[in-house]
């Protein structure tokens, strides 16, 4: 992603402001509880007036649209709005995982159900590896993720 607008900033003393107002803004929001390690990248582009998030935590402003700004401020603002897109994601993704799990819960539910049919004009009882599996592959980090 960096080659596409010329590399990284060769600045250290500009990345490292970056770096710090960025931590500032991830310490003091919904980023810091989120598992992304958040990093910062300042970007060589001169002409871009641009930033960008990527999914997991990366953060990207050119330096295009860092030379605009007059404040660390207005920073925080641009560098906040990217860590809320990824943050954003994370909510959205925690969302796709509970829907997933209800569809697969109700899909099992349903399948039961008719098995149970089947097998209950048999006088058989549910099978026990269906629910067992179903208990087993939910774990703890599937329902709080």
């Amino acid at each position: 992603m960096a080659a596409q607008h010329g590399g990284l900033y060769p600045d250290k003393l500009l990345q490292d402001y970056v770096d710090q107002v960025g931590e500032q803004v991830v310490q003091q929001s919904a980023a810091e509880s989120t598992p992304y390690p958040f990093e910062f990248h300042l970007l060589r582009d001169p002409q871009t007036v641009n930033a960008f998030a990527l999914p997991g935590g990366q953060v990207f402003i050119t330096a295009g649209l860092l030379r605009r700004l007059s404040s660390s401020a207005q920073l925080a603002a641009v560098l906040g709005h990217e860590v809320g897109h990824v943050v954003a994601r994370h909510g959205a993704e925690h969302l796709a995982k509970q829907q997933l799990g209800a569809a697969l819960v109700n899909a099992v539910g349903i399948a039961a159900t008719d098995e149970a049919r089947k097998w209950s004009a048999g006088r058989r009882p549910l099978p026990r590896q269906l629910i067992k599996w179903l208990v087993c592959s939910m774990d703890a980090t599937t329902e709080l993720s």
